[in-house]
C-alpha cells in the first residue's frame, strides 16, 4: 500500500517483520544477557536476520512496531524452561524501554509442542518448540499504540536475567521477531 508521509513523500508500506537469530552451543552457558537485532544478513546470512544495519533501520525507511515473539526451534525441554523462568525480555528503541515482560509473555504463537520417541535401540530422542504458529498467543498492542522506529533510531531486543545465566542441555535457536509494518520510499 502506498501512503504518504508528511517529510518523506510516498512511502511504500509493507506488512514484514524484522527478525533476529541467536544460536548458543549445546553445553555452553548463555550468560546474563542475550542481544538480538546486532547482527547483519550480509554478516550471518538471510535465513537468521533481515537487518541491513545492525541495530537500525536503514535511512530513509522507517517501522512500525505491532508485537514482540520468540520462537525456539528444536530446543530441549530443560532449556525452554531455564529460558522461560530465568529470562525477561526487553525493547528499547533510542535507549528507552517500550515494552518489557517475562519471556512467556512474548510468545511465539502458542504453548510448548513436541515430539519425544524412542527408537528401536532404545534412545529416546526430543524435540521442542515453543508453540505451533497461532496468531492468537501473540500479544499485539493496538494499531494507534504501534511503536515507531525512524531510520538510524537504535534498537535493541535482549533477553535478560537478574540472577546467573544456565549452561544449555542443547543447541539452542531462539528468533525474535519484531512484527509490524516496514517503510520504504517510493521514488
Amino acid at each position: 500500500m502506498i501512503v504518504t508521509h508528511p517529510e518523506l513523500g510516498k512511502l511504500l508500506r509493507d506488512y514484514s517483520p524484522l527478525y533476529s537469530v541467536k544460536k548458543v552451543a549445546a553445553a555452553t552457558a548463555t550468560g546474563t544477557k542475550i542481544s538480538f537485532f546486532q547482527d547483519t544478513a550480509a554478516a550471518i546470512g538471510i535465513q537468521e536476520t533481515n537487518m541491513e544495519a545492525a541495530g537500525v533501520i536503514n535511512p530513509p525507511g522507517r517501522f512500525e512496531a505491532l508485537a514482540l515473539r520468540f520462537i525456539m526451534v528444536g530446543q530441549q525441554e530443560e532449556d525452554i524452561e531455564a529460558l522461560s523462568k530465568n529470562f525477561a525480555a526487553r525493547f528499547t528503541v533510542l535507549g528507552k524501554t517500550r515494552w518489557q515482560g517475562p519471556l512467556p509473555y512474548f510468545a511465539g504463537g502458542g504453548g510448548i509442542s513436541g515430539a519425544v520417541a524412542t527408537t528401536a535401540a532404545a534412545t529416546t530422542v526430543q524435540e521442542w518448540n515453543n508453540g505451533n504458529p497461532d496468531p492468537r498467543a501473540v500479544a499485539l498492542v493496538p494499531f494507534e499504540d504501534r511503536v515507531h522506529i525512524e531510520a538510524l533510531a537504535k534498537i535493541t531486543v535482549d533477553l535478560e536475567t537478574g540472577g546467573a545465566g544456565f549452561t544449555t542441555t542443547a543447541a539452542v535457536y531462539i528468533m525474535a521477531i519484531l512484527e509490524g509494518f516496514k517503510f520504504q520510499v517510493v521514488n
